[in-house]
């Protein structure tokens, strides 16, 4: 039969508990961690829907500019503003895009 003497019994007390302890601290920091790369993806996704309505907006000046001096609306001097396909498809992706994040 074994038998252990009462320093021996104190030394496995403390390490259960210092391992114990170390597992509820670890266990306590793993749920914030979690909550904060969540709420740093749910920023970043706001943050990219914002520079996409800004461009939005400014690709629609843009175009409003361009229509107003096709139809023979003076424009101050210096260069008339010109509007392109590719400005016009990346206006209807964001469009598009911003449209369907409405929706979910």
């Amino acid at each position: 039969m074994f038998r252990f003497t009462i320093r021996e019994l104190v030394l496995l007390t403390v390490i259960v508990a210092m391992v114990v302890g170390w597992w509820v601290d670890r266990r306590r920091l793993d749920v914030p961690l979690s909550k904060m790369a969540k709420y740093e993806q749910e920023e970043r996704i706001a943050l990219k829907r914002k520079q996409d309505e800004k461009r939005l907006r400014d690709l629609q000046w843009k175009l409003s500019s361009y229509q107003s001096v096709r139809n023979g609306a003076p424009w101050p001097a210096g260069e008339k503003p010109t509007f392109n396909g590719k400005e016009m498809e990346e206006m209807f992706e964001l469009r598009a895009r911003l449209a369907s994040e409405k929706q979910e």
